[in-house]
């Protein structure tokens, strides 16, 4: 299979512009029209699960292959340490997968509301939150209910995330909520504007390696709750909010993506001093995204407008160009630096690094650049470009010397 990249140039700017990740649609419909994609899950063996508006699709990268349906629309998936596979529905009902085939939980008391995520914990129990009911936790025999009336700030629950081994927090319409679930003991604390919470209604949770949990706001965009301080704090880049509702957060060893109602995905990048909205090269554009997920692989899905995207951000990214410099790359090479070096009918370009501006580079020389066909960087970081019908150029970039070799100078073409 041939890949064609495109390599376009970046404006200088005091703002931060970062590259354009490769966005492939993945059909996921074709034998049942009309369906709806409501959440995506990786299970640990690899498969990603999408549970759909008919019931749960098995996709290993090439297939798609729906278990048995339920009636009911599958809203949250989850998987507990024994390989078993949970699913959570739009009325409430869970299920969960066996030997025999799919189960489905019957308890005493059960939901009746959507389930909005599943979450196991440490101790072999399996934990449910719900859109209107609060959470439920099941501990292999009892579903255990915990609601408002044991502390809860509010039982319309949106995410679940551990803070620690011990302690799960629950995002609602009136703050989070911490909880703590121990032989049928519920204890639970608030976190909310008294506590420096920017707004009270709190859409997602998600931890990173740092053990900062991340908090997505209906309004007020993102903060974190950091662990070593036991303080709230807002991100200086995010400090002028003005991407609407954060529906999901992903942190990754590069960047924190954030999807949003109405801008797409916003990225933060460490150390950088602003936002940038991530834009799909070409002229596709993204406005809802519901779910964001990081596979094994480091590849980002997500579930947008009701198509499920693989976007390529830790491996294949495009780099914008103004209008002026646009033109088919005909050449690319990359230095001992890591520089990326490419050159056009327009000239030859270089960039230092993913966050850095691309440069044109000034050749003492006359050349053609039309006629450049191959660029090589050796290993003292010289750069030789070749044409056709033009002969040799070699570029020295610390002293920006050019040397142009032809028949003249020996060479048989």
């Amino acid at each position: 299979m041939k890949y064609l990249f495109s390599f376009v140039l970046l404006l200088a700017s005091s703002c931060l512009q970062a590259q354009a990740p490769l966005f492939r649609t993945i059909t996921y419909d074709i034998e049942k029209k009309g369906t709806k994609l409501l959440t995506i899950f990786q299970e640990s063996r690899g498969p990603l699960w999408l549970g759909t508006s008919i019931g749960i699709c098995r996709y290993d990268g090439i297939n798609f292959r729906y278990l048995d349906k339920d009636s009911n629309q599958v809203t949250a998936i989850g998987e507990t340490s024994d390989g078993v596979l949970w699913m959570g529905h739009e009325n409430g009902i869970i299920e969960y997968t066996s030997s025999s085939g799919i189960k489905r939980l019957r308890t005493p008391e059960h939901p009746t509301t959507r389930i909005t995520r599943i979450l196991p914990d440490l101790h072999h129990r399996i934990w449910f939150s719900t859109y209107g009911e609060g959470l439920y936790c099941y501990d292999g025999t009892l579903l255990y209910h915990f609601d408002v009336s044991d502390g809860l700030s509010d039982n319309i629950v949106y995410d679940i995330e551990w803070q620690d081994d011990s302690t799960l927090w629950a995002a609602t319409d009136l703050g989070i909520t911490s909880c703590r679930f121990n032989e049928g003991i519920r204890k639970a604390g608030a976190i909310n504007a008294a506590q420096g919470l920017p707004d009270n209604i709190v859409r997602c949770l998600s931890n990173d390696a740092t053990g900062k949990i991340w908090i997505g706001l209906q309004d007020k965009g993102i903060c974190y709750f950091d662990k070593r301080t036991g303080s709230i704090q807002i991100p200086p880049e995010a400090s002028n909010w003005h991407f609407g509702q954060v529906n999901d957060i992903l942190v990754s060893k590069k960047e924190i993506l954030i999807a949003t109602e109405e801008n797409g995905v916003v990225e933060i990048h460490p150390g950088l001093p602003a936002l940038n909205k991530m834009k799909p090269a070409g002229e596709k554009k993204i406005a809802a995204v519901e779910q964001l997920l990081l596979d094994r692989n480091e590849q980002v899905w997500m579930v947008s407008d009701n198509t499920l995207s693989l976007a390529n951000c830790n491996h294949f990214q495009f780099i914008e160009i103004p209008p002026a410099f646009q033109d088919p790359v005909k050449a690319i090479t990359s230095d001992k630096d890591g520089r990326i070096w490419f050159a056009n009918k327009k000239g030859v370009f270089t960039k230092k690094d993913n966050n850095s501006p691309v440069e044109q580079v000034t050749i003492s020389q006359r050349m053609d650049y039309p006629s450049i066909v191959c660029l090589y960087a050796d290993k003292h970081g010289t750069i030789w470009i070749g044409t056709y019908n033009d002969g040799l150029y070699r570029y020295t970039p610390y002293n920006g010397e050019t040397a142009h070799f032809t028949k003249a100078d020996g060479l048989v073409d």
